[in-house]
């Protein structure tokens, strides 16, 4: 069984343990900072109903301003969450913000942003509110809406100015209410625990499972969960799951509560949790014989669907015949002795073939260059006026197909559609040429390439395994273990063919699931060895390797895909398909944190090397932002300083690398700016921006893997947050900016949105209302409730003004005059809605030129004023800042 491979022995490095950022709930109904989210709608139906309590619910996301600051200000004030007492709560995200949702022991790993429930729920939740609950507004965050017991909401808020408005709007609905009765502590038993629905219910559960120590508790456990239990209990089974094999004897018991609580598609997945789980040491042997068995009981295989037989099958074709003769019933599969791909033995030939060859890959064999589409054109017009003697000619109907293949191939390149006679032509004329004339391993080829032009990948198949026997002189493919010595491993023409065939049965996979088992498992093993066998010769190129591992992760076998793309990337330190393919695995196997240790690990091997210090940098980089993620700013902090240096020693390896590694090491220093900025670190976060800018000076198409770019940056830094005045101003934040950025009009651009912004934000938070036109998240025209303009806003919009004049003086484009127009203008309308024209004529004066029109005449009446604001307004549009998203 291929647990781990022995090159990704040093994935598992002391500073990378397996458990990190992994930790059990803690707080419980004590905890004042803490919302009790519930962890379905089910569960929360259920608690509603039996304390009479509303549903409150809150949708929040990733990128957006305002719902960040729901989530560590609102989300977390005690009053806030003593409000939330009196309601049922539910938190939706389409956001995951943990790469795996347990541990490997099967601790839940709760949401950083939520708390309490995990990524997998709040992700689960958002279609299911939304279409239930939400459905008569936009999908749009952060969005909070209380529904009463009969269905009726409320409220439901989106798009405030004023955050606080959630804070009054629920103070208000739940005002005079005990919060409705309470779900009793009750007894600590086994059937009071098992019988709970609410998440505290369920947290006890699974806490005192994990008390249990003797054998008598846990049977009890597991027969009060069979009585009493539902879906929600999968999450406790988990945990006795984590704990075997050495107990096993549960494991009839575990299988019968599985059963009678009908969960048996859904434990699979808990088996696949464990079965492709990385492990925390080199040596870990992963689930033995027995423990697969025991997960996966034959009593609960008719239960599954076809993708999770599949993988069973898949597991069987790297692994040996016990999973197979499982999912068969006990009964042997025909051929009764399968011989799985030993992925081990191939990436020590790998290994071995990288070592002794100083140029790989080698070129060889047939290729797929074609001439230009004009000149088959005139290659097929002679052909087709041969004799008709030369027609039945092997040599003549090889080129005839050749060339209806190759000019069919130019003209799907070109979007026509009237490929399909060529390459049906292709396919006849190459089956009569290999009738007679067989021994030709070229041409067999080509008619597998004709075959997947077709779509006809079961034929490809066969015609790539002519070709094979044909070049090898035999139609036996080499088990791993015979290969290193095997004459197929250097010959071109049958690495080709093999190509071909693994291509084929890939190709195949979808087609043969939930079909004939036998087919399917032989399929998987023949796909298997022949792209591995590809990818380990010395013709293996990085796309092969990229191809190989992307075969396992179609197959599901997690840990099978990160080790064969680690091995690819040793090999080709430099490849950018290999390295994404490699870190998109570790995401997927729930282990980012472990993606700087692999960089490093190949970087070691190759040093020097500017490639391979680079991708080091990058994967430090890719780090941080999980980090960031998952609220964890520290370990950010460290890992972009980590990636910082990894450029650095990038430039310094190649000055060809210069300019590329200043971008990146400014992107360093714009993570830790957003860093600081969400923190309310203004100072330091202000000190990071311009360390960018002098790094990099156009930053203007950054984004980073947060959704964040460089504008993100500003907009936090200059964010009005409760409490004393900032300590940096907008004016003051532009002067520190101007000072590296010269005469650049984006920085100024950016202080002034970012301004005006904060000038609305702060009307907004005015009291005194009226119902004005807006519009929403969409674009779309709304009225709504906007506070009267303030002196607070007032100051904000005079920071706009100056801002914007500066970035008119800079301008470039004409759209680096529009903030300045767009704020004289706001500026205008403002004092005629207070009743004065004071500043109004001077405003309009300045913004009209801006937008081509001519200023209000010297002693302008108020009606003159008016219309003139009025066109301005047609001209800039809706009266707000600049539409990004996150906005």
């Amino acid at each position: 069984m291929l647990r781990l491979l022995s090159a990704t022995a040093f994935l598992f490095l002391p500073g990378f343990a397996c458990c990190v950022g992994q930790t059990a709930p803690t707080g419980g109904a004590a905890d004042a900072h803490q919302i009790h989210w519930q962890r379905s709608l089910d569960d929360a139906l259920a608690l509603a109903a039996a304390t009479s309590r509303p549903l409150l619910i809150a949708v929040n996301m990733d990128g957006e301003s305002a719902s960040d600051r729901i989530v560590h200000e609102q989300y977390r004030d005690p009053a806030f969450v003593a409000l939330t007492r009196r309601c049922v709560c539910l938190g939706a995200s389409v956001f995951r913000h943990n790469a795996r949702d347990h541990d490997d022991q099967g601790r839940r790993i709760p949401c950083p942003r939520f708390g309490d429930i995990t990524c997998g729920e709040h992700i689960a939740l958002e279609p299911v509110l939304f279409d239930k609950y939400l459905a008569d507004g936009e999908r749009v965050a952060p969005r909070h809406a209380l529904v009463r017991p009969d269905g009726t909401k409320a409220f439901d808020l989106s798009l405030c100015f004023d955050l606080e408005d959630v804070d009054r709007a629920l103070a208000t609905a739940v005002a005079g209410s005990d919060g409705g009765s309470r779900v009793a502590a009750g007894a600590a038993d086994w059937d009071s625990l098992a019988a709970r629905r609410d998440a505290a219910g369920r947290s006890l559960l699974e806490a005192a499972l994990q008390r249990a120590t003797d054998d008598a508790s846990l049977q009890q456990a597991l027969a009060a969960i069979a009585a009493h239990g539902d879906a929600g209990s999968l999450e406790a089974l988990r945990l006795v799951a984590a704990r075997e094999p050495a107990l096993g004897w549960a494991a009839g018991q575990l299988t019968a509560t599985v059963r009678a609580l009908g969960l048996g598609t859904a434990w699979f997945t808990v088996w696949q949790d464990v079965e492709q789980a990385l492990g925390c040491l080199p040596d870990d042997p992963g689930p033995d014989a027995r423990q697969r068995e025991w997960l996966f009981s034959p009593p609960l295989r008719d239960d599954l669907p076809a993708s999770q037989r599949s993988f069973l099958l898949a597991r069987g074709a790297v692994d040996d015949p016990v999973i197979v003769q499982a999912i068969a019933g006990g009964s042997p599969l025909d051929p009764p002795r399968v011989e799985p791909v030993q992925l081990g033995s191939l990436l020590q030939t790998a290994n071995a073939v990288a070592r002794r060859e100083t140029d790989l890959p080698h070129t060889g064999g047939p290729t797929d260059a074609m001439p230009e589409q004009a000149e088959l054109e005139h290659r097929l017009e002679q052909l087709d006026a041969a004799a008709a003697e030369r027609r039945d000619d092997a040599d003549w109907q090889e080129q005839f197909a050749k060339a209806s293949l190759d000019l069919g191939r130019r003209r799907i390149e070109a979007g026509r559609r009237d490929a399909d006679l060529l390459l049906e032509d292709a396919a006849r004329y190459f089956e009569r040429a290999t009738a007679k004339e067989p021994a030709h391993c070229e041409w067999w080829i080509e008619r597998a390439r004709t075959a997947y032009f077709r779509q006809h990948f079961d034929e490809q198949v066969e015609f790539g395994m002519r070709a094979f026997a044909v070049a090898a002189g035999s139609d036996r493919v080499p088990l791993e273990t015979e290969l290193l010595g095997s004459p197929v491993l250097n010959d071109a023409n049958a690495i080709e063919a093999l190509r071909w065939v693994g291509d084929g049965h890939a190709r195949l996979l979808a087609s043969r699931a939930g079909k004939d088992m036998t087919a399917e498992l032989a399929g998987m093993i023949d796909g298997l060895r022949a792209l591995a066998i590809v990818a380990a010769s010395p013709f293996g190129a990085e796309g092969d390797w990229v191809t190989l591992a992307s075969y396992c992760g179609a197959l599901g076998l997690l840990r099978e895909q990160v080790a064969l793309a680690e091995c690819g990337a040793m090999r080709y330190p430099a490849s950018r398909d290999l390295r994404q393919a490699l870190n998109g695995a570790l995401w997927q196997a729930g282990r980012p944190e472990l993606m700087p240790a692999v960089a490093g690990a190949i970087e070691r091997a190759h040093a020097p090397s500017a490639d391979a210090a680079w991708f080091t940098g990058y994967a430090f980089l890719l780090a941080a932002e999980d980090d960031r993620r998952a609220g964890r700013p520290l370990p950010a902090r460290d890992a972009y300083a980590s990636a910082h240096a990894c450029f650095a020693r990038a430039a310094a390896a190649n000055p060809a690398y210069a300019d590329n590694c200043a971008w990146f090491r400014a992107m360093t220093w714009l993570g830790r700016a957003m860093i600081e900025a969400m923190s309310a670190q203004r100072a330091p976060a202000v000190d990071a921006l311009v360390e960018a800018i002098r790094l990099h000076g156009d930053l203007s198409q950054y984004r980073d893997g947060l959704g964040y770019d460089a504008l993100d940056v500003v907009d936090r830094i200059l964010e009005w947050r409760p409490g004393p005045p900032p300590e940096i101003a907008p004016l003051q934040l532009l002067d520190r900016l101007d000072g590296v950025a010269g005469g650049d009009p984006y920085w100024a651009v950016a202080v002034s949105d970012s301004a005006l912004r904060e000038a609305l934000r702060a009307d907004g938070r005015n009291p005194e209302r009226i119902d004005r036109e807006t519009v929403d998240a969409a674009g779309n025209k709304i009225t709504m409730p906007m506070g009267l303009p303030t002196a607070d806003g007032d100051t904000w919009l005079l920071a706009s003004i100056e801002a914007g004049r500066r970035a008119a003086a800079r301008a470039k484009t004409d759209a680096d005059k529009q903030p300045l127009a767009q704020s004289d203008t706001i500026w205008a309308e403002r004092a005629l809605q207070r009743g004065t024209l004071d500043g109004v004529r001077a405003a309009l004066a300045e913004a009209a030129p801006l937008l081509g029109l001519e200023p209000p005449a010297d002693g302008a009446g108020e009606a003159a004023l008016r219309a003139l604001a009025a066109e301005l307004r047609q001209h800039l549009g809706e009266a707000r800042p600049h539409f990004r998203e996150g906005r």
